[in-house]
């Protein structure tokens, strides 16, 4: 089974069940919310009006793309962990490749989100002043990392699915 089966038949044993699908699609709205409201609480002065006039529609795709992308890493890993399939060696490993896509995404997402040099300013002046102008000089550069990092982590959990661990098997 090639790599797109793998993750097409992972997304549709995952999503075939209606509390998973509810879940993801929950989740897709949550991370969308949270992404979309978190520059406009966290900038003082900003307000709906002004974040939806800073935004284009790339950066509502790119929004879309990582909440559903994030959302469906989450439901699968809870399917992976509610349906008995993770073992404790792989528990770590499994967690560890899907929260660092999750937190990847979620990241990114607030550098995609922040269209302008003051917002960006803002919200990550922990950071610094020189890794904030890096930051914003290559925000897409950063969001198509996450990317391709939640779609590492979505195989990685297909795999799991559709194959079971192979890593931590125990032969009889």
């Amino acid at each position: 089974m090639d790599m797109l089966e793998k993750i097409y038949k992972a997304i549709h044993t995952v999503l075939a069940t209606r509390r998973f699908f509810l879940l993801c699609v929950i989740l897709a709205v949550l991370i969308f919310g949270f992404m979309f409201f978190f520059p406009i609480e966290s900038v003082p002065g900003n307000d709906i009006r002004l974040q939806t006039s800073l935004y284009g529609a790339w950066d509502y795709a790119a929004l879309m793309t990582l909440s559903i992308l994030s959302s469906l890493v989450l439901t699968m890993q809870v399917y992976v962990l509610r349906e008995g399939m993770d073992t404790p060696a792989a528990h770590v490993r499994t967690t560890a490749v899907g929260g660092v896509g999750v937190a990847s995404g979620l990241v990114s997402s607030l550098f995609a989100t922040a269209s302008c040099t003051l917002c960006a300013g803002a919200l990550f002046s922990f950071l610094g002043f020189g890794t904030v102008l890096f930051l914003v000089e290559y925000r897409w550069y950063v969001v198509v990392l996450s990317i391709l990092l939640l779609c590492v982590s979505i195989y990685l959990l297909a795999r799991r699915i559709t194959e079971g661990c192979t890593v931590c098997t125990v032969s009889g």
